[in-house]
């Protein structure tokens, strides 16, 4: 039997997830060209959402798995790449459209460069930037308000966000962090150093992933000539009041980065500050 050239792994949840996913399998559907398994997670959506969500998949040539609660990005990732059979896993947000066969971009320049991880340029649906890597924010060189904190702990954030879609310092191929709203796994990291760390809940799983990756002395890279369309916040909210509706995501969030710093304690992040 040959197994497929690579595994897409989409966690998702609730109704806003099953309507975003209407839209993505079908693209997947005739986008994809080399051979490949589409694995939807379902994160403990109602019973009713479920369903639907199953009519869907199985209408798109999608294969889905339901967790009984609510378990997170991690563990919903995890749940689909423990079943994944392909040499490169991809992981994909329910609020990404790929450009043009981006799934077997993304999967052949993994595997055939033998990458340990690799991201893309993903846009904003004005054409944007809304993502082309990512770096660290260090808490030292922030800027505040006379007579407010400063943070105490470093964040990240993505390189190029809000300039055009063919600025060009996003059109480059390199080493660097990335999302892991898409991200290509080579399978045969995910053998060496396992699979996403589910402790942080529902922040920075990627970053400490891709920081396993460098420590096994792999390469994370991003290939800005890759893009899809990603609708940041789709599902958990882009403004302050939809993320208001969610407050427990908000401070598992915030729980996770207090995790990962103990995790890493004594790791220089300066090496990860943006670079020109």
């Amino acid at each position: 039997m040959n197994l497929p050239a690579y595994s897409v792994i989409i966690p998702t949840f609730g109704q806003v997830g099953l309507s975003l996913l209407k839209n993505l399998l079908p693209v997947l559907a005739y986008s994809c060209r080399l051979a490949h398994e589409v694995i939807v997670v379902d994160d403990g959506s109602t019973e009713e959402v479920a369903g639907e969500l199953e009519k869907v998949c199985k209408l798109n040539g999608a294969a889905m798995m339901h967790n009984a609660e609510n378990c997170g990005f991690a563990a919903a990732c995890n749940a689909g790449l423990g079943h994944s059979n392909g040499h490169v896993a991809i992981l994909c947000n329910n609020d990404i459209i790929p450009v043009g066969n981006a799934f077997d971009q993304l999967a052949e320049y993994t595997f055939y460069h033998s990458l340990g991880t690799v991201g893309c340029k993903l846009l904003y649906p004005d054409n944007r930037i809304q993502h082309a890597g990512v770096y660290w924010v260090n808490p030292s060189t922030v800027k505040v308000p006379e007579g407010e904190p400063k943070p105490t702990m470093g964040w990240f954030d993505h390189y190029y966000r809000f300039q055009d879609r063919h600025f060009i310092g996003a059109s480059r191929i390199k080493s660097i962090l990335c999302t892991g709203a898409l991200l290509a796994i080579n399978s045969i990291l995910i053998n060496a150093i396992g699979m996403l760390d589910e402790r942080f809940g529902m922040a920075v799983e990627d970053i400490d992933y891709q920081m396993r990756v460098i420590e096994a002395g792999s390469i994370p890279a991003y290939n800005g000539y890759i893009e899809a369309y990603h609708l940041e916040g789709a599902t958990r909210g882009n403004t302050v009041e939809g993320k208001a509706q969610h407050p427990e995501w908000t401070q598992k969030e915030q729980e996770g980065f207090v995790k990962f710093y103990d995790k890493w304690y004594g790791i220089d992040f300066t090496q990860f500050e943006q670079k020109v």
